[in-house]
């Protein structure tokens, strides 16, 4: 009986999701471009991984990185703009959006103190705010979609890896 209800569920998100696959795509591309934009502006990548050493990352693996956490904040954002829409409104909508969006420009500005400026330092704990604040938007939603929380967890995972790279630049 519980497959059942999960199989519903399932295909109830999904339909959802290709329903509203345009504004989700449109929200997640204008996301990553504002990092392209600004990865292409700051140019100072090359730094960041030649001071960190032999186990630095190459700039072309943080940059693919940075935009699949830029997509995901975008993506993670209308999610939960449009769901709360089409379901049952949720208090916590707008607090929670309002924490993706803050994790999102938290990341813009890691790249820029500690790719662009050389404050590394600063950059991790702009990284930190970042993760910080998406775990509280996942935390605010009580029972997202579980797509949503895919999303989610896969922008914790990323934005985890810039906090790791960072302090194992500076240690």
């Amino acid at each position: 009986m519980c497959g059942v209800i999960f199989l519903r569920r399932w295909k109830r998100e999904l339909d959802f999701v290709a329903a509203n696959a345009g504004v989700f795509g449109i929200s997640a591309f204008l996301a990553a471009m504002g990092g392209v934009l600004l990865w292409v502006s700051g140019g100072s990548g090359w730094y960041f991984v030649k001071t960190a050493g032999h186990a630095a990352p190459s700039v072309a693996a943080l940059f693919a990185l940075s935009l699949t956490v830029c997509g995901c904040c975008g993506l993670s954002a209308a999610m939960i703009l449009m769901w709360s829409r089409a379901a049952c409104p949720m208090r916590s909508v707008w607090p929670s959006a309002c924490a993706v969006a803050g994790a999102y420009l938290a990341h813009l500005g890691w790249y820029a103190a500690a790719m662009c400026t050389r404050m590394t330092v600063f950059g991790g704990i702009l990284a930190v705010v970042s993760v910080l604040l998406t775990a509280a938007a996942r935390v605010l939603l009580r029972k997202p979609p579980a797509i949503l929380t895919a999303a989610l967890l896969a922008l914790l995972a990323g934005e985890s890896y810039f906090v790791y790279a960072t302090f194992s630049r500076i240690l």
